[in-house]
C-alpha cells in the first residue's frame, strides 16, 4: 500500500497545492543519493500540480527568481502532477522526484558566485530511432549500460496456446501511464525495485518458443 497520499482533483482550489509529503521525500533523496548531496545546502520547494501537460507530464523542475524567490525563499521549485501520480508506485514517485532534481545544478558566475540553475537531459531520442538503428551515438551507449545494470525486466513471458512460452513485448510504462491518465485506462505499473509488472497490455510476442 503506498503511504504517499496523492491528492484527487476535488482537493484542489486552483492549479497548485501544498505538497509536505513530496518535499519530505525529496529531502529523503538529496540524503540517500550522494550525487544530490550539494542540494542540502539549497533550497527546493516541491509541489502537487492538479494535472501535467504537454511534455511536462509528469513533473518539472524550475529556477526561481526575482519575486517568486523572495516570496517562497526557494531556488527551485518542482512540481509532480497528481493525475499521473495516481497511476504510480510510491518507489516510481521517488524516481520522478529523483529525476526533477537532477536537473537542479549550481553553477558559477564570473564573479565566483554560485547561482541555481537547471541541466537538461542526458540523453534523449526516439524509441523507434532505437529500435531501427540501436545504440548509434554516445549518449544512446550510455543510456543502454544503464539500462542493462538495472535489468528491469519489461518483457512480459506469457504462453502461447500449445503450452510454448512467448516472449511479449509491454508498452512503455511512462507512455502507458500517460495514455491512461488521458483516456482512463489501465497502464502498466513497473516497480522500479523489483521491476515487476503489475497491469498492462501485451502486444504481442516474437513468436518464438524459450
Amino acid at each position: 500500500m503506498n503511504w504517499i497520499q496523492v491528492p484527487d482533483e476535488s482537493a484542489f482550489d486552483g492549479e497548485y497545492m501544498d505538497a509536505p509529503e513530496l518535499e519530505q521525500l525529496a529531502k529523503v533523496v538529496m540524503e540517500e543519493h550522494a550525487e544530490l548531496a550539494y542540494l542540502r545546502e539549497w533550497s527546493v520547494r516541491v509541489l502537487w500540480r492538479r494535472q501535467g501537460s504537454g511534455k511536462e507530464a509528469m513533473g518539472r523542475c524550475k529556477v526561481l527568481s526575482g519575486e517568486l524567490r523572495f516570496f517562497t525563499g526557494a531556488d527551485w521549485l518542482i512540481w509532480a502532477a497528481a493525475d499521473f501520480c495516481k497511476l504510480m508506485s510510491d518507489r516510481q514517485i521517488e524516481a520522478l522526484l529523483f529525476h526533477e532534481l537532477m536537473h537542479c545544478e549550481v553553477k558559477v558566475n564570473k564573479a565566483g558566485q554560485q547561482r541555481a540553475a537547471t541541466r537538461g537531459h542526458d540523453f534523449e531520442g526516439f524509441g523507434l530511432e532505437v529500435e531501427r538503428y540501436g545504440a548509434w551515438d554516445t549518449t544512446l551507449v550510455r543510456a543502454k549500460d544503464s539500462f542493462r545494470q538495472l535489468e528491469l525486466g519489461l518483457e512480459l513471458p506469457r504462453a502461447a496456446s500449445d503450452g510454448a512460452r512467448v516472449s511479449a513485448l509491454v508498452r512503455d510504462p511512462l507512455r502507458e501511464m500517460a495514455r491512461a491518465a488521458r483516456e482512463g485506462a489501465r497502464a502498466p505499473m513497473v516497480d522500479l525495485r523489483t521491476g515487476d509488472l503489475r497491469t498492462g497490455e501485451v502486444l504481442g510476442g516474437d513468436g518464438g518458443a524459450g
